[in-house]
């Protein structure tokens, strides 16, 4: 966002009273959702097609969100827009969800930690590590297509299918 220093960043509650002159969700000029409750969600779906959507989630607590994102002002919180999301999501400070799509109630969430990405079953027993970082979308669609039957399998095996 801002090339300003951490002195000129925005506070905890200066950004609650944008929320509160704002609304708590809504979306901002570029697209990316934006909900504020004691935490800072920004999100914004990079997929939307078959067989999986993927959502791309940054959330943080205020302070964390503010200095993460360098937010200065109420126009950076406007300015966040997918690249930053995915340069977050590129240094750990986010996530990629993965809605399957035959059943919506299963995930896959796909996380960097410690420069793995890790990717975890929601409510499925699935968990790989792949050592390498993701920016950009086509990766994890290969990676779910690639895996699919391993998916499928542990879908099966905690009874959803």
């Amino acid at each position: 966002m801002n090339n300003q220093t951490e002195l000129q960043l925005m506070t905890p509650a200066e950004l609650d009273q944008i929320f509160e002159t704002l609304g708590r969700n809504r979306f901002n000029t570029t697209g990316v959702d934006i909900e504020y409750h004691g935490h800072v969600r920004a999100s914004i779906m990079v997929w939307s097609g078959r067989p999986t959507s993927f959502t791309l989630y940054v959330e943080q607590e205020e302070a964390e969100f503010i200095r993460s994102l360098n937010i200065g002002s109420k126009q950076d919180l406007e300015a966040i827009d997918e690249k930053e999301l995915w340069s977050q999501y590129s240094k750990g400070n986010g996530c990629v969800w993965a809605s399957l799509e035959f059943d919506m109630d299963l995930s896959l969430s796909f996380q960097v930690i410690d420069g793995v990405t890790v990717i975890e079953g929601f409510r499925i027993p699935y968990r790989a590590e792949i050592i390498e970082i993701w920016d950009n979308l086509t990766p994890f669609r290969d990676f779910v297509r690639d895996n699919i039957r391993d998916i499928y399998i542990a879908v099966e095996k905690c009874g959803k299918i």
